[in-house]
């Protein structure tokens, strides 16, 4: 009777912790933490609330490497985290383990760390071609030169460009063909387009769209 007791208690306490577990990854479901923090979980006078935080230092043990979609790899999830924090980067994982040794989207890290605000500007040049076909390219154009209504406005022209079929979210048969277009001479566009669906739902939503690209007056920071 005893040991079917104790047995049970641990069966219930085990149900306990599954069940926690499992609310705290519901709490971050549809929480989009931006450019590289992670979404915790916490709880304050009895009440759970999550927050969107910068790891500054990771547990020695990890689950193992982590290969990203930049073809980048780290020894945990918390470590890509750390790096794309420490960069102002939105970075996902692609897979757990080790990056294949082949890849022909590998992203350097300069282009990787330039690319946010290079493919903002090169938006916000091709959305100027089109309103004055007259329109003279200025080299010195800079994304962080726009204000925060100038940035929306130019991502929302990109976005509503490339989705098609006008349901609010960039599909896969979308973004396949932004890759046809851009991925032999801009091999970071893979991992930025793939790591900016945060909510696991198939494609990109405005939000997470939005949430990718630098804000207005840090373009230039971000390329150092």
């Amino acid at each position: 009777m005893d040991r079917f007791y104790y047995f049970a208690v641990l069966v219930f306490l085990f149900c306990v912790y599954e069940v926690t577990q499992g609310q705290d990854e519901d709490l971050c479901k549809e929480v989009i933490c931006p450019r590289g923090r992670m979404c915790m979980s916490r709880m304050d006078n009895g009440e759970k609330f999550t927050t969107c935080d910068c790891p500054t230092s990771c547990p020695a043990e990890s689950s193992g490497p982590v290969c990203s979609f930049y073809h980048r790899e780290f020894t945990s999830r918390c470590e890509m985290h750390k790096f794309a924090c420490a960069h102002d980067l939105t970075m996902k994982v692609k897979n757990q383990g080790n990056c294949p040794s082949q890849n022909k989207n590998v992203c350097s890290d300069v282009q990787l760390l330039q690319f946010p605000s290079r493919y903002l500007e090169w938006i916000m040049i091709a959305r100027q071609s089109s309103i004055d076909p007259s329109f003279q390219l200025d080299f010195d154009t800079r994304a962080d030169s726009l204000t925060e209504g100038e940035r929306q406005e130019i991502l929302s022209w990109e976005f509503e460009y490339i989705d098609q079929n006008k349901n609010d979210v960039l599909d896969t048969a979308e973004m396949q063909e932004v890759f046809d277009d851009v991925l032999d001479f801009e091999p970071c566009l893979y991992g930025f387009l793939k790591s900016c669906d945060l909510n696991g739902r198939e494609g990109i939503e405005r939000r997470e769209w939005d949430s990718c690209f630098p804000k207005a007056g840090t373009a230039l920071e971000n390329r150092k």
